[in-house]
């Protein structure tokens, strides 16, 4: 253990200690942990407007237990949070045994609230209201995060666990211990970096061509991306990639969404022909030979979408079966979808003064109105060739 961390997790245990005693609310140190995690993760950009709410019920086989949970406005996932807090001196570890045994807990909590446990829980108490919330979206979420904090380390690698099924939704599991956020916090960061493997993909990458400007402080790359590869994207990490862009999407409701979703369902081998595309920088990004001898993307870190919001959305959105509407109980086939998609990757002095930038410009556009593309259809011009050919009647020569 460095001197760093030390001092880190000496100071951080403070913190802990000064929020219990203050008027915040948090009375529990446990729960004063999860109230200072959690603001890491919603400055991140990994958790949207969190609520720290307490339940534990059971014991043994039976236990049910959550710390905290988050709805996205514009999203259709779940997140619930559990803790494990020791406070000692030093950090306790954990294993596997014990990452396993929190998520099920978390897991028997999820059920719990799916099947109206609400009603066993005393009203107006926060418990109720987060089970009452969670009992209100079981309709309409299609998809679930767990995350498990804890002030101790683990003896397992990894900071995340594979998906898993719980009452017919996906859920995947994301693991903050100690170490990962002393680096967050160390780091100075303002987002926890998105990393993608690439290389899983069945043609060992993403097939790109490649313009080198690394002497101007970036290099740009062109790719064609599938739209299950998008979907799969915003599946995980839902608003974290658009953190950079300076429109979020608005929904289904305008005609420009509205019509991306119409060519998803009606039309989706045409979505490459009509749709402009996403604009994507990057701070890393690795290529290599894919599976047949050409150049691909196997790997990117710090990946953020500066243009092509409403475009990645409304792909996961319609790789879901809709509820309502016109393609009620569809789903888009993204196997025919395809995004052409123009990456740069920019090194670290320059990503300030570029992204910025790049966002602007992406996002800056000279409107074309529906009059000016009925200009050219075949009636118009052909009016416009008669009109050069033949004088009106009474003019002279």
């Amino acid at each position: 253990m460095s001197k760093e961390f030390e001092n880190f997790y000496s100071g951080f245990r403070s913190d802990i200690i000064d929020l219990a005693n203050s008027d915040e609310g948090y009375p529990q140190k446990e729960q004063a942990f999860t109230a200072l995690v959690t603001e890491d993760l919603s400055q991140a950009g990994i958790l949207e407007s969190p609520d720290v709410c307490y339940f534990e019920q059971g014991s043994g086989n039976t236990l049910k237990k959550a710390n905290a949970y988050s709805v996205p406005e514009e999203d259709t996932s779940l997140d619930l949070l559990i803790t494990l807090y020791h406070g000692k001196n030093k950090p306790e570890t954990i294993n596997n045994q014990d990452i396993e045994r929190a998520f099920n807990q978390l897991a028997r909590f999820l059920k719990a609230g799916m099947d109206g446990h609400y009603e066993n829980t005393e009203p107006g108490s926060e418990a109720f209201q987060m089970l009452h919330r969670i009992y209100g979206l079981k309709d309409e979420i299609d998809r679930v995060r767990f995350f498990l904090i804890t002030d101790a380390q683990i003896s397992v690698r990894s900071d995340k666990r594979k998906k898993d099924n719980i009452n017919g939704l996906p859920v995947s599991y994301e693991i903050w211990h100690i170490e990962r956020i002393f680096r967050f916090r160390n780091q100075s960061a303002t987002h926890e970096p998105v990393e993608l493997d690439l290389s899983d993909l069945p043609t060992g990458g993403l097939a790109c061509t490649s313009t080198s400007n690394l002497n101007l402080g970036y290099d740009t790359l062109c790719a064609i991306i599938p739209g299950s590869v998008l979907a799969a994207l915003y599946d995980e990490y839902g608003q974290r990639l658009l953190e950079l862009n300076v429109r979020s999407y608005l929904q289904a409701r305008g005609k420009v969404n509205k019509g991306i979703m119409e060519t998803l369902f009606e039309t989706p081998e045409r979505f490459l022909a009509y749709n402009n595309g996403i604009t994507i920088v990057a701070e890393e990004m690795k290529t290599g030979k894919l599976n047949d001898g050409s150049l691909g993307i196997t790997r990117i870190k710090g990946l953020q979408f500066v243009n092509g919001g409403q475009t990645t959305a409304s792909i996961h959105r319609s790789s879901k079966k809709e509820k309502t509407g016109k393609y009620k109980d569809r789903a888009a086939d993204l196997v025919k979808v395809s995004v052409q998609a123009k990456i740069t990757v920019i090194e670290p002095k320059q990503f300030e003064e570029l992204v910025p930038l790049i966002s602007k410009f992406s996002n800056t556009q000279n409107k074309v109105t529906e009059v000016d593309l009925r200009a050219n259809h075949p009636f118009h011009t052909g009016i416009e060739r008669v009109s050069r050919k033949m004088w009106a009647p009474g003019e002279k020569c």
